[in-house]
């Protein structure tokens, strides 16, 4: 998470510094993080075969890692949660050192789903791979490999077809350029991800 910085005028925003101390999580961290594990083993069916996830909310108001708060308010990662739980999902694993990082196509449900996949540089507007695909009823697919890049990219999935949906990763292994916070916010509203999320921090 080195790769994530804070603007001094946000760090000076009164708001925003009792949003942090709060842990609230209005920040990529704990986004980045839950997507990781979760991604992980959802890639890697059946070789990792799940997950237990316990704290969903918090119990009283308090500082954690819960997806929604004592209030009932979502934190960010909670968004990030939801896009990596789709039934039919693209999604990509870190590298661990390798050449590339895999996209992989999951369907969690029982019947073969048949899509048009694309997945795209949000900065740079660059196709990284597009396609179509029929994923097997309660399987996976490795599509391909996206090579590793020297800048940090944020990387949009898109599908179309007998299922429909957006998720995206962050690829800031070999990034030499570090990721604004407000930045990683303007990737969010461009790509209309977790638009609920992006409308409520334009209140602070």
């Amino acid at each position: 998470f080195q790769n994530l910085t804070f603007p001094a005028n946000q760090l000076n925003n009164t708001s925003f510094i009792i949003t942090v101390q709060s842990f609230n999580i209005n920040l990529p961290f704990l986004e980045r993080f839950y997507k990781f594990f979760f991604e992980y083993f959802r890639s890697q069916k059946w070789d990792k075969t799940g997950m237990l996830w316990w704290n969903l909310m918090d119990a009283w108001p308090q500082l954690s890692d819960a997806a929604v708060d004592y209030y009932f308010d979502k934190k960010l990662h909670y968004y990030g949660l939801k896009a990596s739980m789709q039934n039919v999902c693209l999604m990509m694993r870190d590298h661990f050192g390798g050449e590339g990082h895999p996209l992989v196509a999951v369907n969690d449900t029982l019947k073969d789903v048949t899509i048009t996949y694309k997945a795209t540089d949000v900065r740079s507007g660059e196709t990284l791979r597009a396609g179509n695909i029929t994923i097997p009823a309660n399987s996976n697919i490795d599509l391909a490999i996206i090579p590793t890049s020297e800048d940090t990219r944020f990387i949009l999935l898109e599908w179309s077809g007998d299922s429909e949906g957006k998720n995206h990763y962050l690829d800031y292994n070999k990034g030499k350029r570090k990721l604004e916070l407000c930045e990683y916010m303007e990737y969010l509203e461009k790509t209309a991800l977790y638009t609920e999320w992006v409308e409520k921090t334009k209140k602070w």
